[in-house]
């Protein structure tokens, strides 16, 4: 099902085509008035009450109204997002986070997929040991990451002492250069600033 948050509608509604599958619809006994995006009207004369739903792995349950939508199966009205609220929300990654149970679950929405010839780089991650039990790693990555074990620690202090350590050799007695600034030729300038 495709599903639309939506803090502009007022209830959660269902579309007539996925209600006509389910059981429990009761008509309305005062039909409601619905003004739709665009601006025109529709009138609800039917509902679910307490239908259960669930969301990846979620279940909710919430007493829809039914009404012929257009483009998405369902719409989560505000009367859905008071009930969890509060709630942090990231748009651009399109997830919702909100408590469930006595914890915290993310819901993620569709994300775009990455165009063609696109390059992901992984520079950091930090797996604690109770989380790289429930991480499906290949075993050809599980055995890099125990051979290179020292690599991947977190840094302790200062690195160690090699064999040619770089130094800068200082003038004894030297004062601090003092050249009053100048331009350089744009040309120069770009030089030195690659």
């Amino acid at each position: 099902m495709l599903i639309l948050v939506d803090s502009g509608s007022s209830h959660t509604f269902v579309n007539t085509e996925v209600a006509a599958e389910l059981q429990g619809i009761s008509a309305l006994i005062n039909p409601v008035g619905v003004q739709v995006a665009d601006g025109s009207h529709m009138l609800c004369s039917s509902q679910i009450l307490k239908e259960k739903w669930s969301i990846q792995g979620c279940s909710f349950q919430s007493d829809i109204k039914i009404l012929p939508l257009s483009h998405y199966d369902t719409i989560l009205g505000m009367d859905w997002l008071e009930r969890y609220s509060p709630m942090h929300i990231h748009w651009k990654h399109k997830w919702i986070s909100i408590s469930y149970q006595e914890s915290t679950v993310l819901l993620q929405g569709i994300i775009p997929e990455l165009p063609a010839g696109s390059m992901v780089e992984v520079s950091a991650v930090l797996v604690t040991d109770a989380a790289a039990d429930k991480l499906n790693v290949p075993p050809e990555l599980a055995q890099l990451l125990e051979d290179f074990s020292a690599v991947f620690e977190p840094p302790s202090g200062l690195p160690p002492e090699r064999a040619c350590d770089h130094s800068i050799p200082l003038v004894e007695g030297a004062s601090p250069v003092a050249v009053r600034t100048y331009r350089y030729p744009p040309a120069v300038k770009d030089e030195i600033e690659k």
